[in-house]
């Protein structure tokens, strides 16, 4: 028996030359036409035109909504869904993919110009909300090889989790950016300088590399250490781990701590209530891409299907990639980019032309996914005005 993972379902291997014992019902009419380099247009209809398998789920708890490709994870907020989404609706993603830029240069120059609380938070804000075109960018381009590679598609979903631990990363700063705009900065000097003595127990010995283990690297990474306000502990601390990776700390280090920013789950657990259930949600779609990205089953599953040991139809494939990866990676990208871009924009009482480009990406998500109404009516639709026009 060959599991098909993802759906909980088993399939006999079939005979040479025959299809799988199994048919998976495509969850929307994918096209791909343009240029081959990611910036081809996908037409997408928003969930599945048809019947979908009502059969016991893999190790994930997501389920399939009737009349809906989308996964549906297990809520953690209040409200149930009233109202579906039309399933014969296609969206162009070229066209989300253009609001989806509209919004971040426009939320990203606000927050700059307004400098909010301070220069430096409000560029790092800035560049945190600029860094999802980059990951939504890689998401697409590794989709657009699905026909000729399919395999590659697999790890657009791994990419997600980068953009949901993002929209944790900014909730974080926002609630407290004078106590955790140090410590991201400060964690960063200290994950660099590790990898630096590391490579330095390797490499020292080597003639090219000498000059930098030995003098300008410390220089370098000693100058940022006192611009940071970092202690000599922390620094003398990080050594000696490296150094006796497996022996006890020195008295006079063990109650050094190291900086480190808190974890999705925490983060969740200090925020503020108005935030929570929404936060909750995401960290829900955090626990799904992690278990995804750790090499989970439902990685396999591409890999499985393209196999030669089975032979699925182009049909089950199209509706694997379509359900699976396009709804679990480009359009949960979406979406907690227009998530991010909201909070932000609401802590600088942005104009009203970012606005205005927010609920414009805000409404073609709305029309087109289900996980978008979570999320819209969960937190962001509180903070928009315009949300309620």
């Amino acid at each position: 028996m060959i599991p098909l993972y993802r759906h909980g379902l088993a399939v006999a291997s079939p005979k040479p030359g025959a299809s799988a014992g199994v048919r998976v019902q495509p969850a929307a009419t994918i096209s791909l036409h343009g240029a081959r380099n990611g910036t081809g247009s996908f037409a997408w209809r928003a969930g599945n035109g048809g019947a979908t398998d009502r059969t016991p789920r893999s190790s994930r708890s997501a389920h399939f909504a009737e009349g809906c490709g989308e996964a549906a994870r297990a809520p953690t907020t209040d409200a149930d869904m009233l109202e579906d989404i039309d399933t014969s609706r296609k969206v162009d993603l070229l066209n989300l993919d253009n609001q989806q830029r509209t919004v971040v240069n426009r939320v990203a120059l606000a927050l700059e110009d307004a400098n909010d609380p301070n220069l430096t938070t409000a560029a790092l804000l800035a560049d945190i909300l600029r860094t999802f075109l980059g990951t939504h960018t890689s998401v697409r381009l590794l989709l657009a090889e699905w026909d000729r590679r399919p395999v590659v598609a697999a790890d657009a979903v791994s990419l997600v989790r980068e953009q949901i631990e993002k929209v944790f990363l900014v909730s974080l700063l926002l609630s407290d950016w004078a106590t955790y705009v140090p410590v991201y900065f400060e964690e960063d000097w200290c994950r660099r300088f590790r990898y630096f003595l590391v490579q330095k127990k390797e490499r020292n010995h080597l003639e090219r590399f000498r000059e930098f283990f030995q003098s300008s690297g410390p220089e370098l990474l000693e100058k940022q250490r006192r611009r940071l306000k970092i202690s000599e502990d922390i620094r003398d601390l990080i050594e000696f781990q490296v150094a006796h990776c497996q022996a006890a700390r020195p008295n006079h280090l063990k109650a050094v701590r190291v900086p480190r920013l808190p974890t999705p789950k925490a983060i969740v657990d200090r925020s503020q209530a108005a935030e929570r259930p929404a936060l909750l949600r995401w960290y829900e779609e955090y626990r799904g891409v992690c278990g995804y990205t750790h090499i989970g089953a439902d990685k396999l599953q591409m890999t499985v299907m393209t196999g030669r040991k089975v032979n699925f139809s182009q049909e089950q494939q199209t509706g694997f990639f379509t359900k699976e990866l396009v709804e679990l990676s480009v359009v949960v990208s979406y979406i907690a980019c227009a998530y991010t871009a909201t909070e932000l924009l609401s802590r600088t009482g942005g104009g009203l032309e970012p606005m205005a480009e927010v609920m414009k990406l805000w409404t073609a998500l709305l029309d087109a996914s289900l996980v978008a109404k979570v999320f819209w009516e969960a937190r962001s639709a509180s903070l928009l005005p315009l949300a309620g026009l």
